[in-house]
């Protein structure tokens, strides 16, 4: 619950100040205005993020790419470095997600709710024992999410993303939540 209400205290937080934020700018109409200005999420942007964040049973790192290949949808690639706590036993994984995130909201041009969905594969390794009847090896599954974008400077933005994860092969449970905070630079 204290993290829920500590995520949705930062939305607030971030979308109040974000409505100062200078970007360059693009007219561009859509079905139901003309002329709207359109400030980020544009093709051909490239951008780097850098992520904190906590699965269900550790701490991630995450450093990711993406590419806009239309306005509003990006490929994005992104490894993620888990220190895990499971039934007692400590866990490294290692994890590489490839994904498209498509924006179908745009407030302002300033806050961004992008929906996510790809594929990810892990490496897991760890001091195991007899609570955990796991092989150190290869994993890989499904995900979708969703994140909400805010840019507070230029072409920089701070992001929330919360996704969900289902592997093939996992005996301490299949389904694996990720919920990321992270600083993300964009760039021609």
């Amino acid at each position: 619950m204290w993290k829920f209400l500590y995520y949705l205290i930062l939305i607030g937080f971030l979308s109040f100040f974000t409505h100062s934020a200078n970007a360059q700018t693009r007219k561009r109409g859509n079905l139901f205005k003309s002329g709207v200005q359109r400030t980020r999420h544009l093709q051909g942007l490239k951008g780097v993020d850098f992520s904190y964040g906590l699965s269900e049973h550790g701490k991630l790192y995450g450093l990711g790419g993406m590419f806009y290949m239309l306005d509003n949808n990006s490929v994005r690639v992104k490894g993620y470095y888990e220190d895990a706590l499971v039934f007692g036993d400590r866990l490294v994984r290692y994890t590489a997600d490839f994904n498209h995130a498509y924006s179908p909201v745009d407030l302002s041009g300033f806050v961004f709710v992008n929906l996510i969905g790809g594929v990810t594969v892990n490496y897991t390794s760890g001091d195991l024992t007899e609570n955990l009847s796991i092989d150190n090896g290869m994993n890989f599954g499904a995900l979708a999410g969703i994140e909400l974008e805010a840019f507070f400077a230029g072409m920089a933005s701070f992001f929330i993303q919360v996704d969900q994860r289902v592997h093939v092969y996992a005996n301490y449970g299949r389904w694996r939540n990720y919920s990321t905070l992270g600083l993300r630079i964009n760039f021609k």
